[in-house]
């Protein structure tokens, strides 16, 4: 990030004295396009007002929309609100942001998702995901970005296009928590595509994960497509690199890629490693280190590229050996062309038949709905 929109972003507005009800007006109107990526312009403005108002907001502005789920946090919504939008559900939460389902107050037929990060979070991280959905933009598997604001307090909200389920727990809601080798090997393209682009415009995910990757919304033209999302890690490549044992620990340590356990600078590669451990779950329902303590996480994955290396491309295409030779071999660039190669190259050895049958979910609407009624991580007993 270069330092003029890091001294905007860090930059702190006076607190406003009071905030008058007046002011939604000016929020409630259609998103624009291509807004920028400064939260602090997107501040919602206040509008002249005959009487001084006490500091109070009204029943309206705050009143819980129809519909909306006990799981809406309290200081979301007051912030969801002040914008303009009504939150309807809670959908996924992480260590520094919370995103919800949420409808346009003035337009209740416009749905949308918003991500939202209290002003006290210790990590801000919605303004890197601004700039990636910007640099991204019109891209495919991309959401669109509606608009963002920040609120007086400093509370930050980004409003992106209404999505559907994540990739996770489509899984989890199919029999034996695995996909069939089609949908598989589908799925391995598509979110290896999502990569590339992501790359492409020189930004790396470092938190590649199946529930980082969602379908269009169900019933809709897009409910085939696969979408990367959430950029709250993201960082564009450096080109010098720290030296070693200066980058962080990241990610999530089931798909955390071997080199990062040391702390080398991440390089795009390392996305693709994050990858491919998500491609074996997507055939075989777990990862061979699952039920390992995260300490001996790294030790199995290391044994995996020796004597156990039939435990990491159990169930996959014989191509995926020579796609992990390639990723292993690779230092830091990626050879994205061989790679995408190989996986048309394992596609092409379907039947037709298979190539042309849709998504397991699009077939049966019950395993989105299964979905939808599993928490992050877990199924919810009893469903």
């Amino acid at each position: 990030m270069d330092t003029r929109l890091s001294l905007l972003l860090l930059r702190r507005r006076p607190r406003e004295s009071s905030f008058r009800g007046a002011m939604m007006s000016e929020l409630c109107r259609s998103v624009p396009s291509a807004p920028d990526a400064n939260f602090e312009k997107q501040q919602p403005q206040e509008q002249a007002s005959g009487k001084e108002d006490k500091g109070s907001v009204s029943k309206d502005e705050l009143a819980v929309p129809e519909g909306a789920d006990p799981s809406v946090r309290d200081n979301d919504l007051f912030a969801i609100m002040r914008v303009g939008y009504g939150p309807l559900r809670l959908v996924h939460f992480g260590p520094f942001s919370r995103v919800y389902f949420v409808r346009h107050k003035k337009n209740p037929a416009h749905e949308c998702m918003a991500k939202v990060e209290a002003h006290n979070e210790k990590k801000r991280t919605l303004g890197i995901e601004a700039r990636v959905y910007l640099d991204c933009k019109g891209v495919c598997g991309f959401a669109e970005l509606y608009d963002r604001f920040q609120t007086s307090d400093g509370s930050r909200v980004l409003v992106i296009q209404r999505l559907g389920t994540d990739l996770n727990r489509i899984r989890l809601s199919l029999p034996n928590q695995s996909l069939t080798q089609a949908d598989a090997l589908k799925l391995c393209l598509e979110t290896f595509a999502r990569i590339w682009s992501l790359h492409d415009r020189n930004w790396m995910h470092r938190d590649i994960k199946p529930s980082n990757f969602v379908v269009g919304l169900p019933q809709s033209e897009m409910d085939d497509q696969v979408f990367i999302i959430d950029f709250g890690l993201a960082r564009q490549r450096r080109e010098k690199s720290r030296p070693t044992g200066a980058c962080p620990i990241l990610g999530t340590d089931a798909y955390r890629p071997i080199s990062n356990y040391g702390r080398l600078e991440y390089q795009p590669k390392d996305d693709i490693e994050s990858w491919f451990y998500m491609c074996h779950e997507f055939f075989n329902g777990a990862l061979p280190w699952d039920k390992l303590p995260h300490s001996s996480t790294l030790d199995c994955k290391i044994h995996c590229r020796k004597l156990g290396r039939d435990l990491l491309l159990s169930n996959m295409p014989d191509t995926f050996d020579e796609i992990l030779k390639s990723i292993d071999s690779s230092k830091t660039k990626v050879d994205y062309f061989q790679i995408s190669t190989l996986l048309k190259a394992a596609l092409a050895n379907l039947s037709q038949e298979q190539l042309a049958e849709p998504f397991s979910w699009k077939k049966d609407p019950t395993i989105v709905y299964r979905a939808t009624k599993i928490e992050q991580g877990r199924v919810i007993p009893g469903i």
